[in-house]
C-alpha cells in the first residue's frame, strides 16, 4: 500500500512539473508572487493526490483533474478563451498519451498479474514514468517551435465561433477511450490496435499548431485592418490639409480687403464693429491651423480628433512639450495610445447634452526619465473606477473597454503605467512611459 501511495505521489509531482513548464511556455507571466504560486501548486498537488488515491467516480475524478489544470491556468496572464481551450487540449494530449501506454503496456500488465501486488506496482510505476516523460518531451518539443508564439499574444480578439474547436479534443478523447475498451476486452495487442492510438495522439499534438495558425491568421487580419484604418486617417488628414490650405489662400486673398474694412470702420468711429469684424477674421484664420508635432502619424491623429471635436461642438486643447526622438516607444504605439484615449474621450463628451460642457484636454510632456501622456474629458454622468478599471454600464463599456485594453497592453509592453482617475465629472487617463536615454530639453509647441 505504501509503495502504491509513493507511486501516486511521484505521478503528481511529475504532473506538476509538466504543468509548470507548460504554463511557463504558453502563458509566461504569473499573476501572483512566487510564494503564492508555490502555495497554489502545493495545494492543487494535494487535491490531485486525493483524486487519484481515494475511491471517486470516474466522472468526478476527470472533472477534478480538469478543474486543477484550469485553476492553474487562471493564475497566469492570457485571454480567457486561450486559458480554457489550450489547457483542455493539453490535458487531452496527456490522457491520450496515457491511453497509448495502457494499450502498449497491456502485455506487461498481464505478466505482472503473476507476481501479485508487487508486479502491479512495477507495472504502475513504469506506466507513470513513461507517460509523464513522454508528455514532458511533447511540451519540450512544442516549446522549441520557433514560430509558436501566437497563443501567448494577449491582444488577439478571439471570435465567438472558436468555441466549436472544443469538439475536436472531446471527440479525440471519446475515440481513444473506445480503443482502450476494445483492447482491454479483446486482449489483443498488435499493429492494428496500437497504431491508431499513436496516430490520434499525433493528430492532437498537431492540432496545437493548427490552432496557433488560426490565431496567426486572425492577428494578420487585425493588423491589416489597423493599417487600413491608418491609411484612411492619413487620407482624411491630407483632405483636411488641402481644405485648410484652400481656406488659407482665400483668407490671404481677402486680407487686404479685410484690413481696409477694419481701417474704414475705425476711421468712422465704429470701433465695436471693427472689433467684431477682426474677431471674425481671427476665428476664420484659426480654423486653418493644423497640429504639428514633427511626427506625421501623431499629427494626423491629433488633427483628426480636433476636427471631430469641432464637429460635435466640443472644446479641444492639446499640448506637446517633448523630444519624441528620445523615447523607447515606437511612434505607431504612441499614436495608438493617443488615438484610443482621444476616441474614448470624444465618445464620452458626445453624451453630454450641453455643448458648452464638452471639453477634452490632451498633453504630452517629459522629464529626464519619463514621457507623460494625459487625456482628460468631461463626462455626462459619474464614472466608477475600481482596481484601475472603469465600472460602467454595458453601453459605456463598449466605449471605454476595448480602447483602454489596447492602451494597457501597449503601456505594459514598455514597462510603463496607466492610471485612471475620476473627480467632479472629469475623467483622466494618466500614462507614464520610460525614455530610452536621458533627454535634453525637448522642443515645445502649443497646439
Amino acid at each position: 500500500m505504501m509503495a502504491a501511495m509513493a507511486i501516486d505521489a511521484l505521478a503528481i509531482v511529475l504532473e506538476l512539473i509538466i504543468y509548470f513548464f507548460f504554463f511557463r511556455h504558453f502563458f509566461g507571466k504569473e499573476k501572483f508572487s512566487s510564494a503564492i504560486m508555490l502555495a497554489v501548486y502545493a495545494a492543487l498537488g494535494v487535491v490531485s493526490f486525493c483524486l487519484s488515491w481515494f475511491a471517486i467516480p470516474d466522472m468526478v475524478q476527470t472533472t477534478g483533474y480538469y478543474a486543477v489544470i484550469l485553476i492553474l491556468a487562471m493564475c497566469y496572464e492570457g485571454q480567457l478563451f486561450v486559458k480554457l481551450f489550450v489547457p483542455f487540449l493539453f490535458q487531452t494530449v496527456g490522457i491520450m498519451v496515457e491511453g497509448c501506454y495502457v494499450v502498449i503496456l497491456e502485455p506487461m500488465r498481464q505478466a505482472a498479474l503473476v507476481y501479485g501486488q508487487a508486479g502491479r506496482n512495477v507495472y504502475y510505476f513504469t506506466g507513470v514514468v513513461l507517460s509523464n516523460l513522454t508528455i514532458l518531451l511533447i511540451v519540450r518539443l512544442l516549446a522549441n517551435a520557433k514560430d509558436y508564439w501566437y497563443i501567448r499574444k494577449h491582444d488577439i480578439e478571439i471570435p465567438l465561433y472558436f468555441s466549436i474547436l472544443f469538439i475536436f479534443p472531446a471527440s479525440m478523447l471519446f475515440v481513444i477511450h473506445q480503443i482502450e475498451f476494445f483492447v482491454l476486452d479483446s486482449g489483443a495487442i498488435n499493429l492494428i490496435t496500437t497504431f491508431p492510438t499513436l496516430i490520434l495522439t499525433g493528430f492532437t499534438v498537431a492540432f496545437f499548431f493548427f490552432f496557433d495558425g488560426l490565431l496567426r491568421s486572425i492577428q494578420n487580419k487585425q493588423q491589416l485592418e489597423l493599417l487600413r484604418n491608418q491609411l484612411e486617417q492619413e487620407q482624411q488628414y491630407h483632405k483636411i490639409l488641402l481644405e485648410k490650405h484652400q481656406n488659407f489662400q482665400h483668407l490671404r486673398h481677402d486680407m487686404k480687403h479685410s484690413m481696409n474694412t477694419i481701417a474704414g470702420l475705425i476711421k468712422n468711429g465704429h470701433t465695436d464693429e471693427a472689433l467684431q469684424y477682426a474677431q471674425l477674421q481671427g476665428d476664420q484664420l484659426a480654423a486653418t491651423s493644423v497640429v504639428e508635432t514633427g511626427h506625421p502619424l501623431l499629427d494626423t491623429i491629433l488633427t483628426i480628433r480636433e476636427e471631430q471635436a469641432k464637429a460635435m461642438q466640443a472644446e479641444f486643447q492639446s499640448y506637446v512639450s517633448a523630444n519624441l526622438q528620445q523615447i523607447l516607444i515606437s511612434m505607431d504605439d504612441l499614436a495608438s495610445i493617443c488615438s484610443n484615449a482621444l476616441s474614448n474621450a470624444l465618445e464620452a463628451v458626445e453624451q453630454i447634452a450641453e455643448p458648452s460642457q464638452r471639453k477634452i484636454w490632451c498633453s504630452i510632456t517629459q522629464d529626464r526619465h519619463h514621457l507623460y501622456i494625459q487625456v482628460r474629458n468631461t463626462t455626462a454622468c459619474d464614472v466608477k473606477i475600481a482596481d484601475n478599471t472603469v465600472e460602467t454600464s454595458k453601453t459605456d463599456k463598449a466605449l471605454h473597454g476595448f480602447g483602454l485594453q489596447i492602451i494597457r497592453q501597449i503601456t505594459e509592453k514598455y514597462n510603463g503605467t496607466c492610471t485612471l482617475q475620476y473627480k467632479e465629472r472629469l475623467f483622466t487617463v494618466h500614462i507614464i512611459l520610460p525614455l530610452r536615454r536621458e533627454a535634453g530639453e525637448g522642443t515645445q509647441a502649443e497646439l
